[in-house]
C-alpha cells in the first residue's frame, strides 16, 4: 500500500510541476520576446524492491519551447526592433558567454552600452557602446547609426551592428535565466553535462571521499564527425590535455577543492582503483612524476592541442595551471 501511495503522490507532484510551467507561460504572455515552454509527461519505471514491469511513475518535462513567431507591434520607438523569421539577437550572459534572445526592446545604460533586459547586446566586436545623448537609428540589417545633438544630417555615423544569428531551433536549449544557447556538438557527452545541483553533489563527493579518483574519458573525434547537427553528432570530447588545468581553474582556484585533494584523486586514487602500486617519491622507486606550473595562464585553442582531435568543450576558455613535464617509469614522455 505504501508503494502505491508513493507512486500516486509522485504523480501528483509532477502535476503541480506541470501547472507551474503553464502558469509561468501565462504570466509572461505579454513579455516581449518570451518563448513559452512546452510541457510533456513521460512514464518512468519504478525502481527498488517493489519494481514491476507494470508499475511506472510519471515525470513532467519541458523538452522544448514554442518558437512560433508572435505578433509584431509598431511602437514608434527607435530602439525597438522586431526579429523576423528565425533570427535571434546575441547578448552576453552573466558569465560573459554568448546567448540568444528575441527580446528587442533595447535600452542604453548610463555607460552608453546597449542592453536587452539588462544584458549587454553583442556586436561583431563584443558589447556595443554608443555615444551618450546621441540619437540612434537601427537599420534593417542591424546597423546602428548615431547623430549627436544639434549635428547636421550628414554627421550621421555608424557606431555598431547588432549580431543576428539564425541557429537551428532543434539545437537551442533554454537556460534558467530565460536565455537560449546553441547546443554545441563539442559538448555532447554521455553522461551529459547536468545542473549546478548535480555539480555541487559531485564536488561534495570528491571532498568526502565518495569519489576516490578522477580520470578523463578521453574521446577524440575527427572534425567531420562533430561538424554535424547536434542530434547526429557522436558522444564524447577530448579531455586529456585540459583535465588538470580545468579542474585547477574551476575547483582549486575557486576554493571548492584543496589542491592536495585534487592531486591525490588524480594520482594515487586511480592507481588504487586499478590495483596498481601507489606512486611515491622514494629512493629506488620508479620515477612517475608530473611537473606543474600553477600560475601559467593560457587559452584553449585548436592549434594548441598535441592530439589530432580538437573536439573540446573548453575551446576559447581561459585556464590557469598547466602540465610542464611528465616522467613515466623514469622516462620523460612529455615536455612542454
Amino acid at each position: 500500500m505504501d508503494r502505491m501511495i508513493y507512486t500516486a503522490m509522485s504523480g501528483a507532484q509532477q502535476s503541480f510541476n506541470r501547472q507551474a510551467v503553464v502558469s509561468n507561460n501565462l504570466a509572461n504572455v505579454s513579455t516581449t520576446g518570451f518563448r513559452g515552454q512546452i510541457d510533456a509527461m513521460r512514464a518512468v519505471p519504478v525502481q527498488g524492491d517493489g519494481a514491476l514491469r507494470t508499475r511506472v511513475s510519471v515525470m513532467a518535462t519541458t523538452p522544448t519551447s514554442n518558437f512560433a513567431p508572435g505578433p509584431i507591434d509598431a511602437t514608434g520607438r527607435d530602439l525597438d526592433v522586431a526579429l523576423e523569421g528565425g533570427a535571434w539577437l546575441a547578448v552576453q550572459d552573466e558569465n560573459g558567454q554568448e546567448a540568444y534572445t528575441r527580446r528587442g526592446d533595447l535600452q542604453v545604460d548610463g555607460t552608453g552600452m546597449i542592453t536587452s533586459a539588462g544584458r549587454p547586446v553583442i556586436g561583431d566586436g563584443g558589447p556595443i557602446i554608443v555615444p551618450l545623448g546621441a540619437e540612434l537609428t537601427i537599420g534593417a540589417d542591424g546597423t546602428i547609426s548615431a547623430i549627436g545633438p544639434g549635428d547636421k544630417p550628414d554627421a550621421l555615423v555608424q557606431v555598431g551592428k547588432l549580431k543576428l544569428v539564425t541557429p537551428d531551433e532543434k539545437s537551442l536549449a533554454r537556460g534558467d535565466d530565460g536565455l537560449f544557447r546553441s547546443l554545441d556538438p563539442n559538448v555532447k557527452m554521455n553522461p551529459p553535462l547536468r545542473t549546478e545541483d548535480d555539480r555541487r553533489a559531485l564536488v561534495e563527493a570528491l571532498l568526502d571521499g565518495t569519489i576516490d579518483c578522477v580520470a578523463t574519458d578521453h574521446a577524440p573525434h575527427a572534425r567531420q564527425e562533430k561538424d554535424v547537427p547536434f542530434e547526429e553528432a557522436p558522444f564524447g570530447v577530448t579531455g586529456l590535455e585540459t583535465a588538470f588545468a580545468a579542474l585547477h581553474t574551476y575547483l582549486v582556484r575557486e576554493g571548492e577543492v584543496p589542491l592536495g585533494t585534487l592531486l591525490e584523486r588524480m594520482s594515487a586514487g586511480p592507481a588504487r582503483a586499478l590495483g596498481l602500486p601507489v606512486p611515491r617519491i622514494a629512493v629506488g622507486e620508479p620515477a612517475n612524476l608530473v611537473l606543474l606550473d600553477l600560475d601559467a595562464e593560457w587559452t584553449v585553442r585548436e592549434d594548441g592541442f598535441r592530439s589530432r582531435s580538437v573536439n573540446s568543450w573548453l575551446l576559447g576558455a581561459r585556464l590557469v595551471g598547466t602540465v610542464v613535464k611528465t616522467v613515466a617509469d623514469g622516462r620523460v614522455v612529455f615536455d612542454a
